[in-house]
């Protein structure tokens, strides 16, 4: 089938809150988007998250839009590329590469390196160029389709890795840890770190980590000869009112109340 590249950029920085794409009868061209950030995408009818890495590709004739989440305090990075091809639907269908849809692969900037040889051939126009263009972006669909393969093989060394970080953090619930940092140790963005956070465990890190903090707490105070500041102060928590906040949160009663139960 033939290809025919159109443009693209590396790093394309938007501001916060800017809406990309087309959400009235689409495009007439293929659209490829890798985010770097965090972000939002048309689905559905509604906005829904996305995560730093993820590629989204959009058909022609789709309606599609893009934009900063939430949360975002300076917008967000994508590198992306619009491309005109005869490739039916029923051959990504055959790759098993999923359209309209925000997907993970291995490679968090598998878009680039396409981009600036493509920008290349279409700039240079050189003997058989065309051809180039073609073969590029075939063997760009078949990294695609293998890498989200090797995704699914390690989505079981992705847990154990998870099931560690869980165990260090909850080992060390004295410690200060934040959602930044925690997603940093295993390379994740924040938000993409808490959804699959989230999934295997059921709650957010902060809450599952003041959880087990409140567990010890519960224990300490059972125990006499301990005050109920030095209990604040080896479960983690700034103060003793900031513990006892949480404490009566989560149990119902302050923490000197329950001592004396």
């Amino acid at each position: 089938m033939n290809h025919n590249f159109l443009f693209g950029s590396v790093g394309n920085t938007h501001n916060l809150n800017r809406t990309c794409g087309n959400l009235h009868e689409g495009n007439s061209f293929w659209v490829i988007i890798q985010h770097q950030t965090d972000f939002l995408y048309y689905r559905d009818g509604k906005m829904t998250e996305g995560y730093a890495g993820q590629l989204l590709i959009v058909p022609p004739h789709f309606k599609y839009a893009h934009t900063s989440r939430n949360d975002a305090k300076e917008g967000f990075i994508d590198d992306w590329m619009y491309f005109e091809s005869e490739t039916p639907l029923e051959k990504f269908e055959e790759l098993d590469i999923p359209l309209g849809v925000a997907f993970d692969v291995v490679d968090k900037r598998l878009l680039k390196p396409y981009i600036e040889k493509l920008s290349f051939e279409k700039e240079t126009q050189e003997i058989g160029y065309e051809r180039q263009i073609t073969a590029l972006l075939e063997e760009m669909f078949i990294k695609i389709a293998r890498q989200r393969t090797y995704c699914g093989e390690s989505d079981n060394r992705k847990r154990l890795m998870f099931d560690k970080l869980r165990r260090e953090m909850l080992s060390q619930y004295s410690s200060p840890h934040t959602l930044e940092e925690l997603a940093a140790k295993v390379g994740y963005s924040r938000g993409h770190f808490a959804a699959i956070y989230r999934k295997y465990y059921g709650t957010s890190p902060i809450d599952d980590l003041i959880n087990h903090r409140i567990s010890i707490a519960k224990f300490e105070l059972k125990r006499k000869g301990i005050s109920i500041t030095e209990i604040a102060q080896r479960c983690g928590f700034a103060s003793i009112h900031h513990f006892s906040g949480f404490f009566k949160k989560h149990v119902g009663v302050s923490p000197l109340d329950y001592r004396n139960m």
